[in-house]
C-alpha cells in the first residue's frame, strides 16, 4: 500500500492540532498519516512504514475484515443494549500509534467538532488499546464530567477548530493507564488527550470506532473526511 521509496507530502491538519503530518497521498482507500521527523530532506522515509506509522483512517471500520467482525460482534451488541442504544451505528473506524522519538502530540480536544450529530453531542467513541497504554507511554487522558460541563457550541461545519479551544491546566486531567485488550468508552463532549509518551522503545498502539444511535440522531457528513458508509448493529 506505501512505497518507502516514493515521496511523501507535507499535510497539516487544523485537527485536533496544528502540527505538520507526511501523507502518502497517493494511497486513496485510506489516509495514512507519518511522522514528520521519519523522511529525509526528500521527504522519503528514513525508517520502517511500519515504525514510521501515525495514524490510518478513516473508515477503517469498513475496509479491515477485522474491525468489520468486531463491529458487528455478539459483544457489541450486548454492550450497545446494556447502554440502552436502540440502533447503534459505526461511522469511523482510525488506527492510531505513537512512540516516544517521534510521535506528534495530540492536544486537549472534544470529537464533537468532527461527529457533528443533531442533536449535538449524542455521538461517542470506542477506544481500543491494542497494545499497554502505561501512564508515562502515552495512554489516555480525561477530564472528568466534561461530557457535562463543557457543552461544545461549536463545530468543523461552524468554525476554525483553533477558536474552540481553551486548553484547561493538566491538573483537569486524570491519567487512564490501561493493558492490551481493553476498552475505553467516552462522550462525544469529553475533553480528552493522549499522555505524553516517553518511554524508550514502545510503540503504543490504538484503534477507534465511533458510533451514535439512528433511532435518535442524525449524522452530518464533513467535506475532506468523507467517512463512507455505516455499519449498523441489528439486535
Amino acid at each position: 500500500m506505501v512505497d518507502e521509496k516514493r515521496p511523501l507530502a507535507k499535510k497539516q491538519f487544523n485537527f485536533p492540532d496544528d502540527e505538520e503530518s507526511m501523507y502518502a497521498e497517493y494511497v486513496k482507500e485510506h489516509k495514512v498519516l507519518f511522522s514528520p521527523k521519519t523522511v529525509d530532506e526528500n521527504n522519503i522515509l528514513k525508517i520502517s512504514k511500519h515504525d514510521a506509522l501515525i495514524f490510518i483512517g478513516v473508515g477503517v471500520h469498513l475496509k479491515f475484515d477485522s474491525f468489520r467482525k468486531l463491529a458487528l460482534s455478539d459483544e457489541m451488541k450486548r454492550l450497545f443494549q446494556a447502554l440502552n442504544y436502540k440502533q447503534p451505528a459505526f461511522f469511523d473506524g482510525q488506527i492510531f500509534q505513537k512512540h516516544a522519538d517521534h510521535s506528534n502530540r495530540i492536544r486537549q480536544h472534544q470529537d464533537a467538532y468532527l461527529d457533528v450529530t443533531e442533536p449535538p453531542g449524542t455521538a461517542g467513541t470506542l477506544w481500543f488499546a491494542l497494545t499497554d497504554a502505561p501512564a508515562d507511554g502515552g495512554c489516555m487522558e480525561y477530564v472528568p464530567e466534561s461530557h457535562i460541563n463543557y457543552p461544545l457550541k461549536k463545530n468543523y461545519l461552524d468554525v476554525d477548530a483553533q477558536s474552540i479551544y481553551t486548553n484547561l491546566p493538566d491538573s483537569a486531567f486524570v491519567k487512564a493507564p490501561v493493558e492490551a485488550g481493553s476498552l475505553l468508552i467516552h462522550h462525544s463532549y469529553t475533553i480528552h488527550r493522549s499522555a505524553k509518551h516517553i518511554k524508550p522503545g514502545f510503540f503504543r498502539r490504538a484503534a477507534t470506532l465511533s458510533f451514535y444511535d439512528k433511532k435518535v440522531a442524525i449524522r452530518k457528513e464533513l467535506p475532506y473526511w468523507h467517512r463512507g458508509d455505516e455499519l449498523v448493529l441489528d439486535y
